[in-house]
């Protein structure tokens, strides 16, 4: 009797090692698009418009060294060597109507434009009242929160036009090794609402979606695999199962 009880003991164990375990296609990127070298991406990302209370980093760069304090010229100095702070308070805000206040130029207009479309209409009234002026437009406010199961979780600016899911994951540190790869949660807000996504990163056919590349605001959650549970537990059933083994052998020994 305690031989079968050990036995059926020792098939649970194995089961549950079984089930703690990770495929492959669950962890592996486009894991057809690995092996396919005909395979090229197609997807274009959607051109961001300027909203409401977006944030511009702008730059009036003039042959005046009076206009150029005013806009804080700092001799091409990267944008991402800044600290947020120094970005925050050197920008310009759209404000509810839609423009940005310059020095010297006055409102400019940028609500749905963008970004370049807002060089373009900057740059325009800058040389009504500027000789020689060149103008820098960048979106400040494009941020993205990456959470769950990722090395570095946290609130992410994006110092480029755009970017896409994968590049996001590598500055969140890449999905942990129980990150489900296969059910990663997107959070995009609109102009009026909140829309989720479910994505597969591990269907190829997303290099070809709309959701490849990420918008301003854009909330990322990578859920824990089943296996994570598992081996979370395992300590507790473990020391179940030990204690069960004992008491059967205790048990036989009295019996006997």
């Amino acid at each position: 009797m305690s031989q079968k009880i050990l036995y059926y003991t020792l098939i649970v164990v194995l089961l549950f090692s079984l089930f703690s375990c990770t495929s492959y296609k669950k962890v592996t990127y486009l894991r057809e698009a690995v092996h396919d070298e005909d395979f090229q991406l197609t997807a274009a990302y959607e051109i961001y418009k300027i909203q409401k209370k977006d944030i511009l980093y702008i730059q009036i760069v003039s042959l005046s060294e009076e206009v150029n304090n005013l806009f804080n010229v700092n001799n091409g100095k990267i944008l991402s060597t800044y600290n947020e702070q120094y970005l925050y308070l050197h920008s310009f805000s759209v404000n509810d109507s839609g423009y940005v206040v310059l020095p010297i130029i006055g409102e400019v207009k940028v609500l749905d434009l963008s970004i370049e479309e807002a060089h373009k209409a900057i740059q325009l009234q800058a040389d009504q009242f500027l000789k020689d002026a060149s103008v820098i437009v960048k979106l400040l406010s494009f941020k993205i929160s990456i959470l769950g199961e990722v090395n570095n979780p946290g609130h992410f600016n994006v110092y480029q036009n755009h970017i896409n899911i994968m590049e996001a994951l590598s500055i969140a540190g890449d999905i942990g090794d129980y990150g489900n790869k296969q059910n990663v949660l997107l959070i995009r807000h609109h102009a009026n609402s909140t829309k989720t996504y479910r994505l597969d990163l591990t269907d190829k056919q997303l290099i070809t979606s709309e959701f490849i590349y990420l918008l301003p605001n854009d909330v990322i959650y990578v859920e824990p695999l089943k296996a994570k549970a598992f081996r979370q537990n395992a300590p507790n059933i473990s020391i179940v199962l030990t204690s069960i083994s004992t008491i059967i052998l205790v048990l036989n020994f009295i019996l006997k």
